[in-house]
């Protein structure tokens, strides 16, 4: 792939993908996305797809906020000649939120986004998406934060692209965070047992159950945080308005869970790029590629004066960029 030295115009369109056959549950599934397609492509065209974080919908990668440009990154792809799908996870944005949402653990949401992407590979490979038909695209996944959580497990059970970008994620560290106190018999104890004292701890902290799809406010001090100090309010007021969304409480469990994705990130051979804010929840940004020894390519990036929302930021070309010069390198690559 060549990065345009000239912009191209591109096209969108919303997406309704099937996902029933791999969800437990007895109802009709479906996960909705949206496509940029640029009007000129490469010879070797790229396709990302793209996982959102926790409680955000896939319109993270698609701001549009008010009397301001420049945000979406699915429209700054686009112009520079990569098909950008955004996709919303099961159980929030415009996808289904089956009933028995506690079925939908974090491999769940990665089993169906697996099926996802299947249906947006089968439709850019024919002429569904009315598109001319692609010839040995490379496929990469990108998951941000929550989202990365489910593209590691899914990149690790199905293999499903010729490379994977991971924003703001630590199969390393559980949430994020390093120091996360854990019981000294951590390591003996069942999947099932240790998902019941993270799901008791977040009873404690929340001052009850939480509801099955749950959100978050962004008026929180934690979540603020996520934020550069001084960012203006109605672009706080957007994103609690607009972009917010609902998560399945099981999915966020496993995702606080100690180690839980370090045995999938363990398994993933393809190439990985990594990228966090130099003030991001990871602590320890240098440690991350080690979570990754199965790879023959881990490329670190940490981008200066970013916290954790690095897509409200305006540092946000700055990653852009470089995951777009990584692409292009890996695309040249024999």
């Amino acid at each position: 792939m060549q990065l345009q030295d000239e912009l191209t115009s591109f096209s969108t369109l919303d997406l309704i993908l099937d996902v029933s056959a791999a969800v437990p549950v007895d109802e009709p599934c479906h996960v909705s996305g949206s496509l940029f397609v640029p009007d000129e492509l490469p010879e070797r065209p790229v396709v990302v797809f793209a996982l959102p974080g926790g409680t955000y919908s896939r319109r993270y990668f698609d701001l549009q906020p008010p009397g301001r440009s420049g945000f979406s990154q699915a429209r700054y792809f686009a112009e520079r000649g990569v098909i950008f799908a955004a996709m919303d996870y099961l159980g929030g944005g415009d996808s289904s939120a089956p009933a028995d949402g506690d079925q939908l653990t974090l491999p769940v949401l990665a089993d169906a986004a697996h099926a996802a992407f299947l249906g947006l590979r089968d439709g850019l490979q024919s002429d569904r998406f009315s598109t001319p038909p692609l010839e040995d695209p490379i496929y990469a996944g990108l998951g941000f934060s929550f989202g990365g959580g489910m593209m590691v497990i899914q990149q690790s059970q199905h293999a499903d692209f010729d490379a994977m970008l991971i924003y703001g994620f630590s199969p390393i560290a559980a949430d994020n965070h390093e120091g996360h106190d854990i019981p000294d018999n951590w390591d003996e104890l069942t999947e099932a047992e240790r998902r019941a004292l993270v799901r008791a701890a977040n009873t404690a902290i929340a001052g009850g159950e939480l509801p099955v799809y749950h959100g978050v406010s962004r008026s929180s001090p934690a979540w603020r945080s996520h934020y550069l100090p001084g960012t203006d309010e109605d672009l706080i007021a957007y994103d609690e308005e607009q972009i917010a969304t609902l998560c399945p409480r099981m999915a966020g469990i496993d995702v606080m869970t100690h180690g839980f994705t370090l045995p999938f990130a363990h398994r993933v051979s393809s190439p990985v790029f990594l990228a966090f804010g130099d003030q991001d929840m990871v602590a320890s940004p240098h440690e991350q590629p080690r979570a990754y020894p199965a790879s023959g390519d881990v490329t670190l990036a940490v981008i200066p004066n970013a916290t954790h929302l690095v897509n409200f930021l305006p540092s946000r070309t700055l990653l852009w960029d470089r995951t777009l010069t990584w692409l292009r390198d890996l695309a040249e690559l024999p």
